[in-house]
């Protein structure tokens, strides 16, 4: 389990059932403090660059692996 599904959980748990932060961190094997810190992370502007850099790439991806498989439907279908 990545240690951002942790993360969530615990928000989860904390939100829903109200659970004392302490012993929630303890149980996934975390520090408190990395608890916190990732709670109040915002992306950098060069982390937003990327993830918008990612999408476009993957849209492209997708795009040309698309049209890889109809240009081989088309073929087979000669």
């Amino acid at each position: 389990m990545r240690n951002v599904d942790l993360y969530q959980a615990i928000s989860k748990l904390l939100e829903e059932n109200h659970y004392s932060i302490t012993p929630l961190c303890q149980l996934a094997g975390i520090e408190r403090s990395f608890y916190y810190k990732w709670l109040k992370w915002q992306p950098s502007k060069k982390e937003l660059e990327n993830r918008k850099l990612a999408k476009e790439i993957k849209k492209k991806y997708d795009s040309k692996k698309a049209r890889s498989v109809i240009d081989k439907f088309e073929c087979s279908s000669i």
